[in-house]
């Protein structure tokens, strides 16, 4: 369960061990679950991929970039250790885990930002893209007597329908997220993916009665045919698709179109993670013009 003074107290023992000993390690709630798993490796190790070839047997917790190469490639957490309750074996400690200075991260103002935002408009309108994600890092300190394991139970409660994690990796630091996009599952013989795009703020929508407009409705479709395109091109692939429907995630709710996709062996995961990572959900489309879109909003 996610409450309680005993999994807190699980937690904190897993993460000051790991960071203390530099051993990677992954937790994770996946979405509408209770259960917290971990992924934990006994060594400092860190292994790396330039892609997914020969992941179809194996294990563990992935974490990959857009464009993996040389410089950031697929960093995979081996799971040497999967039981939250082996962390019993520690004392307990204090969460002060001690945060070394990694590479640092450019913060973009609220000027350059406002610029950012303008040329992508221009972008858009010219037809050098249909879709963009803008998103910008911002410096905050941490609050004294900063608690990691509280903070994933917390964004635990807060993001109910979404997938929670906090992973450790030596030299990359400590990284936390919450997401409500399924990239791909597989149960019963059954490939599951979302086209989940299009946002507003819940409480838009439930005060003002607002419909979804034809821009949200413009960046669902978006998603949902690149996603056709991908699964289509199988041979005797057969495809089913609900939605799109409202889903509420956090204080946002998105449109989302869940695909049923059958008739292509289990062991092709990796090919289609690979193919359908990163969607235009996040990463825009298309993917190259999007890439050069980046390069231009730094350089403002």
């Amino acid at each position: 369960m996610l409450h309680g003074n005993e999994t807190e107290a699980l937690l904190q023992n897993l993460i000051c061990s790991q960071v203390e000993k530099n051993y990677p390690f992954a937790i994770y709630r996946l979405p509408n679950k209770d259960r917290i798993s971990v992924v934990a490796q006994n060594s400092s190790n860190i292994y790396t991929l330039q892609n997914l070839e020969g992941m179809a047997g194996e294990s563990g917790f992935l974490i990959a970039p857009f464009a993996p190469n040389d410089r950031t490639p697929i960093i995979w957490i081996k799971p040497d250790i999967t039981d939250l309750s082996f962390f019993q074996k520690d004392h307990t400690k204090s969460l002060r885990v001690k945060f070394e200075r990694g590479r640092k991260l450019r913060e973009m103002t609220k000027k350059r930002f406002s610029r950012y935002l303008q040329y992508a408009r221009r972008a858009i309108k010219s037809g050098k893209i249909d879709k963009v994600v803008i998103a910008r890092a911002i410096h905050m300190p941490f609050p004294e007597n900063f608690n990691l394991a509280a903070f994933f139970l917390k964004i635990c409660d807060t993001y109910e329908w979404s997938f929670v994690n906090l992973f450790f990796i030596p030299g990359k630091g400590i990284w936390a997220g919450a997401s409500p996009e399924l990239l791909l599952g597989y149960s019963q013989g059954e490939f599951t993916t979302y086209s989940l795009a299009g946002t507003l703020p819940k409480y838009q929508l439930k005060k003002q009665k607002q419909k979804w407009t034809i821009k949200e409705k413009k960046e669902q479709e978006i998603v949902s045919s690149y996603i056709k395109q991908v699964v289509s091109a199988y041979p005797e692939v057969k495809l089913m698709l609900a939605g799109p429907e409202t889903v509420e995630a956090g204080n946002i709710i998105h449109l989302r179109t869940i695909f049923s996709i059958k008739n292509i062996p289990h062991f092709y995961w990796t090919e289609l993670v690979e193919t359908l990572h990163p969607t235009p959900a996040v990463a825009g489309f298309p993917r190259k013009s999007n890439t050069n879109h980046r390069k231009l909003g730094r350089k403002q």
